[in-house]
């Protein structure tokens, strides 16, 4: 019924059920719960401004040359350079 009224905008029911779950087991809190793993380090503002500098200094150097001066990963420099 939901899906019929609103469309896309509804939640499907696996997640509905999540939810209840959750509120079910006392959990309130509508925040994700931690997750394992490394958090992104990339996406500092050091990061950013050094990036920056660097294609300021050349917009010709290549992503190679980007990571090398930066010391950032390939795939976090070249979504730097793609996102500008």
């Amino acid at each position: 019924m939901l899906k019929t009224a609103y469309k896309d905008d509804a939640m499907g029911r696996t997640q509905v059920f999540e939810w209840f779950s959750r509120f079910k087991n006392g959990e309130m809190s509508l925040d994700d719960k931690p997750r394992s793993g490394r958090p992104s380090t990339a996406r500092t503002h050091e990061n950013v401004e050094k990036i920056r500098e660097i294609i300021k200094e050349d917009r010709r150097r290549t992503i190679e040359e980007i990571v090398e001066l930066s010391g950032v990963t390939w795939s976090s420099a070249a979504r730097f350079v793609a996102v500008g």
